[in-house]
């Protein structure tokens, strides 16, 4: 968040530069996914026929005073905008980066975690006996949280990191489902 002291409002040319300068740097933090601030929001604009969108922002040390004072109204009442990345009096403007977490290499993973629900409670033999079948698989000890979803009707759905493996009942009828709906 970025607010200066001497002033009531973010949006004056230098803290405005500041904010396109920590925009664009936050773009080469390691895992970085998103980078919005009110410097980079796609602005749109009808002229005419032709509606025109582009960054609300760009080149903060050249806007006019006129431009500074239309970019503050529009930021300051874009719903999408108040609230996020620009407060409703404009005294601060935010950048908001979104990362992915780092995933640790495989080799330093003794476990795999694993979510499987069923419709009723399994019992002691077959969470040993679904763990074993996954250590097979994934060659690694799995840590296992047992669900219970009466939805299901039989069957199981396991997953595994991005993973998912499902033999529902539920499941097997909804595709026979689609596939007698085909044949028809």
């Amino acid at each position: 968040m970025i607010g200066p002291t001497a002033s009531d409002t973010a949006f004056k040319r230098d803290t405005l530069a500041l904010a396109e300068e920590l925009t664009d740097r936050a773009w080469g933090l390691i895992y970085s996914l998103r980078v919005d601030s009110v410097t980079n929001y796609q602005h749109t604009e009808a002229d005419g026929d032709d509606l025109r969108v582009a960054p609300l922002i760009e080149n903060a040390t050249s806007l006019s005073d006129a431009e500074i004072v239309q970019v503050r109204e529009i930021a300051t009442t874009e719903p999408l905008l108040i609230g996020r990345l620009t407060s409703e009096s404009g005294a601060t403007v935010a950048v908001n980066v979104v990362h992915r977490r780092a995933a640790l290499d495989d080799s330093e993973v003794g476990e795999v975690a694993a979510e499987v629900k069923s419709a009723v409670a399994l019992n002691e033999a077959q969470i040993a006996a679904l763990k074993e079948k996954l250590k097979s698989v994934y060659g690694k000890d799995v840590q296992l949280e047992a669900k219970i979803d009466p939805s299901l009707l039989g069957g199981l759905i396991v997953k595994i990191g991005s993973r998912m493996f499902d033999s529902t009942l539920k499941t097997k009828l909804a595709n026979m489902k689609v596939a007698l709906k085909g044949a028809s």
